[in-house]
């Protein structure tokens, strides 16, 4: 269990760097972790939805470049999700993975800008904004 947790930290740590190419790397890193089973798939939503509520990177601010890195993130974890709620999507992908629709989502606060939640199924989502 210390090295799953050890690859969870791993990816979180990932989460928070500040190049688009190793956040891309921990958004990767979490939805293996979870769709193998090697740590809680809720753990790794929890993370994931964080990582969405974080402020969008300020293009004058931080250079041209870090709105779109940020932009590409958020798409990455975003089309993941979507993809893991998505029915046929699951399907499609095989037995081995499971659908997230059981998990819990809370993106209160986070930017989905562009997101294509079309035929997903939630299961417990907070859509409050408290």
């Amino acid at each position: 269990m210390r090295k799953s947790s050890s690859r969870l930290d791993a990816a979180s740590s990932q989460l928070e760097h500040a190049r688009a190419d190793v956040q891309l790397a921990g958004v990767a890193d979490l939805f293996r972790l979870a769709d193998s089973r090697v740590v809680r798939s809720q753990d790794c939503v929890d993370l994931l939805c964080q990582r969405l509520r974080r402020a969008p990177a300020d293009d004058e601010s931080c250079g041209p470049a870090s709105g779109a890195d940020d932009a590409a993130v958020r798409r990455a974890v975003l089309q993941g999700i979507a993809a893991r709620l998505r029915p046929s999507d699951v399907a499609h992908r095989g037995s081995r993975e499971r659908s997230w629709s059981a998990l819990h989502f809370d993106p209160d606060g986070a930017v989905l800008p562009d997101a294509d939640l079309s035929g997903v199924c939630f299961g417990p989502v907070n859509l409050q904004n408290e």
